[in-house]
């Protein structure tokens, strides 16, 4: 199901992107070494952190800088491990979460 570029208020949008952005994923499988596309639609302005949890239970956090609401945005994520990677970010010290995304790597 494709994203549209509009959402709703307080809705931090997340999810796995095609190549050309004609579909949308809440979760996906892929290969050991390989990239996966995100999109990433902020429902407000300020900076991005994203959250990682490994297969091993480890978090890892990144600041992607500054976003502004509403606006797309991609990122490539890079597969560096076996098994399931749950993603999801918050602007700001908000807790207004993205929904978790899944990405599993075989």
């Amino acid at each position: 199901m494709a994203v549209s570029s509009t959402v709703v208020e307080g809705q931090n949008v997340l999810r796995v992107a095609s190549i050309d952005g004609s579909r949308n994923w809440g979760s996906m499988e892929m290969p050991l070494y390989h990239y996966a596309r995100l999109l990433i639609i902020p429902s407000t302005s300020g900076e991005l952190n994203l959250e990682e949890m490994g297969p091993d239970g480890e978090i890892r956090y990144y600041n992607l800088g500054y976003v502004s609401a509403v606006h797309q945005y991609r990122f490539w994520k890079y597969s560096d491990s076996e098994g399931s990677h749950l993603l999801r970010y918050r602007i700001d010290d908000s807790y207004d979460y993205s929904d978790t995304i899944r990405i599993y790597v075989t």
